[in-house]
């Protein structure tokens, strides 16, 4: 404790020598009179707070925080991977333990786990020092500083740290833990300055929060960080003998693309695969990556005869180099990589080949991500050095002296390192990541491991546990939960960007045509015909864009851009249905049924419609009230619509599966239900009246959150319209527009 204590007071002399003058963030009685209100303000402060946010203003001195950290490292001692202050934390661990408790998720009692939620504060923390010790090698503090920058928060910290300094208060951060419930594992986050956040529901716990799992005694510790791509080779090789998702039998499995590179002599080469030996088919890998704006070498008619002799290394892009090195060390001789595979001025070319992409990732042996470059010439190996994303330590608890092995991750790890990478931002990269049975993500995080049975990365290298992401390359899930693995698909790959619009179905066809093969099943413009096609029409625009160019009919999501969602029916989820879908007829723009459409024309047997009035944006009007809605897209103009007439096709309704308390009794709990439906416009066709969408609404009963379009009397009033009006309205379109036969029969285009 006293050598603590004299470490402790040695930094503060540093820091205060540096920064303890330094006053010049405003007038000393403003920054006083800021000191009382924060000292005054309560626990549950976040980086929101206009007391945090009035420190954006302060200035940061570059080179000042150099010296001082630079000062403090000189005096900072790591022995093997942790410093004093973060082994004396492991060394004596709390004890937040309840002998009488068993692990839920194990039947055991472990040291340090059983008592409900119990709370504690485990050291102080300063950002300057724990920056000081991560150059030193301290891999915890490395870990704690790089939770903060995930959190956009180390800039705001350390101001607010040296506000405080300077003002003569000595206060720092803290680190929290609490038990997760009755289980072994904690949750653990980090507190701002002089406030102490008790509980992992608080916004601070939130924002800088990550979780650790309590592990055997004997489990490694990854004391000797190895050796990157021998990590990776052991990925690939444990998975090809082990795992029995990832190397199971589909059809085409025997198909190769094209062309591949090999990549077994010192100067790669274009092969046509015809041409291989068909006895053994070849391993090869295959590259997910992001083209950039500036030029790069690429296949063309031209250059095929000499890429055939030999592909000139030096004139590769980076990320093609480091891609090839991975190929060769993980005991492969062939790569796939888009542009040096795919004539790019040959059209016809490039359309059969991007038909060929549920085989052309789905055979490869393993798929390679560049994740964070956002060009070709970025490279595979970006992670900065000091960067560590996962530790674990042996840890003591006090004052049982039991020992165990805590792991350290955080909260976001997969999505850090795949759904949030730069690489996920282009849409192509969705099915190049699914298709495959394995990826090893290369970034900025470092290497990341995805296969259909495990995650993992390069700290922590043999795994994380198995209900940690995975969701969408699952192929468990994806078989047995078709509609709400189809939905995260549609939610992810609607997000994405893509540098031509006329992509959009392309991109995903690949994706398409793998579940065709295996379920059958219509597919239309990205949508399944199917017992879930009601559902899959209530889609709706995130964050509505300008209308695109017509590439799909009206009805499908496919049609606008930016990223949509729809909720999944489930089980006693939305369980009754205002109609039926009869057919769909689609106009291809070539012979690919899951390619690229003109458009189409979906009919729907329905109960009934009602008229209303768009009189805003967001707004219809049916008699007396109005009715928000979600429309489609924006419109340029906004009074080009004023006073339209428009038509709500109710289409399910039902429990969505929370629940609330009455209002008038909180002891009792009574379902939130809502009703779903299209905002339809009337097209004149000739003779044949058809409907265009132009949005979708939603109407809650007893919500649990307070939905700006859920008011319950809208619900209410919406009900009994639709109950009151809309088989006359029916009857007066189909006497008007119909033939008598489809009296109940409306089209959608």
């Amino acid at each position: 404790m006293a050598d603590r204590e004299k470490r402790h007071a040695a930094q503060y002399r540093v820091v205060q020598k540096h920064f303890g003058d330094n006053v010049a963030t405003g007038n000393l009685s403003g920054l006083q009179s800021w000191h009382e209100d924060y000292q005054a303000a309560d626990k549950f402060l976040t980086l929101e707070s206009d007391i945090v946010q009035s420190v954006k203003s302060d200035k940061l001195d570059a080179h000042t925080i150099e010296k001082c950290i630079t000062e403090l490292a000189n005096g900072t001692q790591v022995d093997e991977r942790f410093c004093a202050d973060c082994q004396n934390l492991f060394d004596d661990w709390p004890d937040l333990s309840d002998p009488n408790v068993k692990d839920p998720s194990t039947g055991l009692i472990w040291p340090g786990s059983g008592a409900d939620w119990k709370h504690t504060v485990a050291r102080s923390l300063q950002t300057l020092v724990m920056e000081a010790a991560a150059q030193q090698g301290c891999k915890f503090c490395a870990f704690l500083l790089q939770m903060l920058r995930d959190a956009e928060a180390l800039v705001t910290f350390r101001k607010l740290e040296l506000r405080l300094l300077a003002l003569g208060d000595a206060e720092t951060a803290s680190l929290s833990v609490q038990n997760w419930g009755t289980n072994s594992s904690q949750l653990l986050w980090i507190n701002l300055p002089g406030k102490v956040c008790d509980h992992c529901n608080s916004s601070m716990a939130q924002v800088t929060g990550f979780e650790s799992a309590a592990l055997e005694s004997s489990a490694d510790t990854y004391t000797q960080q190895g050796e990157l791509l021998k990590i990776a080779r052991n990925w690939v090789s444990n998975c090809a003998e082990n795992h029995k998702d990832c190397n199971g039998s589909h059809r085409h499995r025997d198909k190769l693309p094209t062309r591949l590179i090999s990549v077994n002599e010192e100067v790669p080469r274009l092969v046509l695969t015809a041409g291989l030996e068909t006895n053994d088919r070849p391993r090869y890998s295959t590259l997910s990556h992001c083209w950039g704006t500036e030029p790069f070498l690429q296949l063309t008619e031209q250059n095929l005869d000499t890429f055939v002799e030999h592909i000139p290394l030096s004139l590769l892009p980076q990320t093609f180099k480091d891609a090839i090195q991975i190929t060769r060390e993980l005991g492969l001789s062939y790569i796939w990589i888009d542009s040096l595979c795919i004539k790019q001025s040959d059209t016809a070319d490039w359309v059969r080949e991007a038909g060929s992409m549920s085989f052309v990732y789905g055979n490869s042996f393993v798929n390679i991500a560049a994740s964070s470059s956002p060009s070709v010439h970025g490279g595979c190996f970006v992670r900065p050095k000091s960067l560590v994303d996962g530790v674990r330590a042996v840890v003591k608890i006090h004052p049982s002296s039991s020992t165990l092995v805590r792991e350290f991750r955080s909260r976001e790890v997969y999505d850090l390192n795949t759904t949030k990478s730069h690489l996920a931002t282009r849409a192509w990269a969705l099915q190049e990541r699914i298709l495959p049975p394995r990826t090893i993500h290369f970034g900025h995080r470092g290497a990341f491991w995805e296969c259909r049975a495990e995650t993992a990365n390069e700290f922590l290298p043999s795994g994380f546990p198995k209900q940690l992401g995975r969701g969408i390359v699952n192929e468990r899930i994806r078989i047995g939960h078709f509609a709400s693995w189809w939905s995260d698909v549609v939610a992810l790959y609607s997000a994405a960007n893509m540098t031509y619009p006329s992509d959009k179905l392309p991109a995903l066809s690949g994706i398409a045509r793998r579940n065709h093969d295996e379920r059958g099943g219509a597919y239309v413009a990205g949508m399944w015909l199917d017992e879930d096609m009601l559902v899959q029409l209530c889609w709706r625009a995130i964050e509505p864009r300008v209308r695109p160019v017509q590439r799909a009919p009206s009805w499908a999501w496919t049609s606008v851009d930016g990223q949509v969602r729809y909720q999944v029916r489930q089980e006693g989820i939305m369980e009754t249905n205002y109609g039926r879908v009869l057919d769909a007829k689609m106009d291809l723009l070539g012979t690919d049924p899951l390619g690229q459409v003109r458009g189409g024309e979906l009919r729907l047997a329905c109960q009934g419609i009602l008229e209303a009035t768009r009189v805003g944006p967001t707004t219809l009007a049916m008699g007396e009230t109005n009715y928000p809605f979600r429309p489609d897209y924006v419109v340029p103009e906004p009074t080009s619509f004023q006073r339209e007439k428009v038509y709500l096709l109710p289409l399910v309704a039902g429990r969505t599966g929370m629940a609330v308390y009455r209002k008038d009794d909180y002891n009792e709990r009574v379902q939130e239900i809502r009703v779903d439906g299209l905002v339809l416009r009337m097209e004149e066709m000739g003779s044949k009246a058809s409907f265009e969408r132009v949005g979708m609404f939603r109407y809650f009963k007893d919500q649990v959150h307070d939905h700006d379009d859920g008011k319950e009397e809208r619900f209410e009033s919406f009900v009994a319209e639709f109950e009151r009006e809309a088989l006359q309205v029916v009857v007066r379109l189909a006497l008007e527009n119909f033939e008598k036969t489809d009296l109940f029969i409306i089209s959608l285009v």
